[in-house]
């Protein structure tokens, strides 16, 4: 199915009720300390059919509460995720999870999420593998050192792209020789790591994944991903090849080089290669995954649309049956719009088209309704020059966050941070460059104060909390952009 890995954040439930869930009673534990015994945190972590429950007491008295692992294994009993994964599938799996542990869908926020397919390829799953070189300007790479023909990873900012032979990896799960339609079974798979990526479809909570009408169109997001991923052929008969096509070839082979490519070059580069595959009679991998993709994904809503139909023709025959002894006579109706009702009404249905059409200024709030579709901000076109304003006001806040992050970053400053663990009250003395937290660790931080140097003499405002956090976040993923000696 569409929907598989999800990473779920719960609100509205009690976590007593997981903790009594007859389902969950008895599952919970605490990771602890080998050697000492002593639970390392109060994360409290339940495995129940492939998904994981946590329950996650935070210093402020308040309790984060999480779902995390796979709705299909999850459908099929924690065994396996094997076989194919219905729209229908998912919905019962929703409701599942809303009966028995509380859940509500409208309120359950979809942190992140994965979406892929299982195709069935008239070939072995290698063949593809092998032949995949690159997503636009990022190459693929082994996902498992140890198994090289396992399958290909592309990491990219808002998603990674996932294509393994699913045959090798549920053989760590289950028997393949239970399966035989494993065989050439190839998983296509997008797991977001920015929730951004899905916009365009409106999916921000569980109760998203049981409307069909913003799962389906997914499928155009992973399309399109599939239109930018590079293919060559193995197996191609290079001696179709001119020499200087040769060459070529080989170029178009490397995966490093369309790495190095720059937009421009890499522009071109794949626009030449359908022409050169085509002269050595290559395989087009792309065009038989677009059309396996389509063909499978199609056939995952067929059932819903079915019962759709079905659902509706039968409310039709009870519509009928209803009204079978009705009789129906002609009648005669005469009416007038008085004129103040009239003049009422026109005045009505301009406010209301005047409120569907209108639109305000994200900072000022004056009416952009002129603008054009998707202005947030008042524009110089239509506002002169004081929009400019508007537009700053937002980007300045932004800019500050990351000027302050950048500036104890570039001045070597030391860092005082605050923690509760167990109730107890921590301090650690911290370099900018040394600051590599884990989540756990990062929920924990009460504040962040900076140690002034002596050369300036300037003290650093005291963050706490949720400031805090946030701070030290930034931080974290600007060390790992940008290293100390770097700058």
């Amino acid at each position: 199915m569409a929907i598989d890995g999800v990473n779920l954040r719960v609100f509205g439930v009690d976590p007593s009720l997981w903790l009594n869930c007859e389902d969950l009673a008895g599952r919970f534990a605490v990771k602890v300390n080998s050697k000492t015994g002593k639970p390392i945190n109060e994360v409290r972590k339940a495995l129940y059919k492939g998904l994981r429950f946590e329950i996650k007491p935070y210093p402020d008295g308040t309790t984060g509460m999480t779902i995390r692992g796979s709705l299909h294994k999850y459908f099929n009993n924690g065994n396996h995720n094997c076989n194919q994964f219905t729209f229908n599938d998912l919905v019962d799996v929703v409701h599942d999870l809303e009966t028995r542990f509380a859940v509500c869908p409208a309120s359950t926020l979809i942190e992140n999420m994965e979406i892929g397919v299982n195709v069935n390829v008239p070939f072995e799953v290698k063949k593809i593998l092998t032949s995949l070189i690159s997503y636009s300007d990022k190459t693929f790479e082994v996902i498992n050192a140890r198994k090289p023909l396992l399958g290909r990873l592309c990491p990219s900012f808002d998603f990674d792209i996932k294509l393994y032979d699913k045959a090798l990896q549920a053989a760590t799960d289950v028997p393949v020789q239970k399966f035989q339609e494993v065989s050439n079974l190839l998983r296509f798979e997008v797991a977001t790591n920015r929730m951004r990526w899905l916009r365009s479809c409106n999916i921000k909570t569980l109760a998203d994944l049981t409307v069909r009408e913003k799962v389906s169109p997914l499928l155009n997001l992973m399309a399109t991903v599939l239109d930018k991923m590079i293919f060559v052929d193995i197996d191609a008969d290079v001696s179709l090849l001119s020499d200087s096509d040769h060459a070529l070839y080989g170029l178009l082979r490397d995966r490093d080089k369309w790495r190095r490519f720059d937009k421009r070059k890499r522009y071109k580069m794949r626009h030449r290669l359908p022409v050169l595959l085509e002269k050595c009679k290559a395989f087009n991998y792309a065009g038989m995954l677009q059309t396996l993709l389509t063909d499978t994904w199609t056939a995952l809503f067929e059932e819903a649309e079915r019962e759709r139909l079905l659902h509706q023709l039968s409310d039709c025959e009870k519509t009928n049956e209803a009204t079978e002894g009705w009789t129906i006579a002609q009648l005669e109706c005469d009416s007038a719009i008085v004129p103040s009702q009239e003049k009422e009404q026109r005045e009505i249905d301009k406010n209301l088209s005047e409120t569907e059409t209108s639109k305000t200024c994200r900072c000022c709030g004056k009416d952009i309704s002129e603008q054009k579709r998707g202005s947030r901000f008042c524009s110089k076109k239509y506002k002169g020059l004081a929009a400019k304003k508007c537009r700053n006001s937002e980007s300045n806040n932004r800019r500050n966050k990351k000027r302050v992050v950048m500036k104890a970053k570039e001045a070597n400053r030391f860092l005082i941070i605050n923690y509760m663990f167990n109730g107890v009250l921590y301090s650690d003395i911290l370099h900018s460059s040394e600051i590599n937290p884990c989540r756990e660790w990062l929920d924990m931080v009460v504040s962040v104060e900076s140690i002034p140097r002596i050369a300036d003499g300037k003290k650093f405002k005291l963050l706490v909390y949720s400031e805090a956090r946030e701070y030290l976040q930034k931080l974290v993923d600007f060390n790992e952009v940008t290293p100390l000696n770097s700058i």
